[in-house]
């Protein structure tokens, strides 16, 4: 091969190389291929130390009455951004309304979190960590913790108050907000999901915590109207 040729062919080489790590590095960040790499360090992310307590909060007036407000806080080094960023998603491909894809532990995306592990047996951690996309992904069950129960995690109990918060202030008959997804909870859950057009589940879902956000706003509006 004369010198020219070899310069052009290895020029063309290097121009496709390029090309490629560029749609690699950047065209392709986020995507299906990228967190399959990601999340075969099985297990890296689970469970770890708990986040500091949910931006989420009920804002109560005495003992009897509370609203929803979403604070959405950027993932720390407890949760990857990029991987929440997926799992919400993938929550919202399966129908778990998580809110915006933007990787932020919204709320919203805790609540729609909650709602996948009850469905799949899961321990109740509103945790958007590697392991549940895991087993998004895969169908792998997340490893519970050490001496785990049914009994949610602290971070579940703060968005399951915030509910029991939301749905007193409502009318529902909730008499203590205790972050435990009790008989009464269930019912007063099952109950304004059927006045809210939402299929009865008696869980706490992504769906459950806009609606509620919705009709919060809806009785603020009427109040100072009068």
């Amino acid at each position: 091969m004369l010198p020219r040729r070899a310069k052009i062919v290895l020029c063309a080489c290097f121009a496709a190389c390029a090309g490629v790590w560029w749609n690699v590095m950047y065209l392709q960040h986020g995507t299906r291929p990228d967190l399959f790499a990601r999340v075969q360090r099985l297990g890296e992310t689970a469970f770890r130390r708990p986040p500091p307590v949910l931006e989420s909060s009920i804002e109560q007036t005495g003992s009897t009455s509370g609203s929803l407000k979403e604070q959405p806080s950027p993932a720390r080094a407890d949760f990857d951004v990029d991987v929440v960023r997926a799992i919400q998603r993938e929550l919202a491909q399966l129908g778990y309304e998580p809110g915006p894809a933007d990787g932020l532990v919204h709320p919203v995306t805790r609540a729609a979190v909650m709602a996948y592990e009850h469905d799949h047996g899961l321990p109740l951690t509103g945790q958007p960590t590697e392991a549940l996309l895991k087993a998004i992904l895969f169908g792998v069950p997340s490893p519970p913790a050490a001496g785990s129960s049914r009994e949610p995690h602290p971070e579940a109990r703060e968005i399951i108050r915030s509910v029991q918060g939301s749905l007193k202030s409502l009318g529902y008959p909730i008499r203590s907000v205790d972050g435990r997804m009790g008989p009464e909870t269930v019912r007063a859950i099952r109950e304004f999901e059927s006045r809210n057009g939402l299929t009865p589940s008696g869980r706490v879902s992504g769906a459950l915590m806009l609606k509620l956000r919705e009709a919060t706003v809806r009785k603020q509006r009427r109040a100072s109207a009068q």
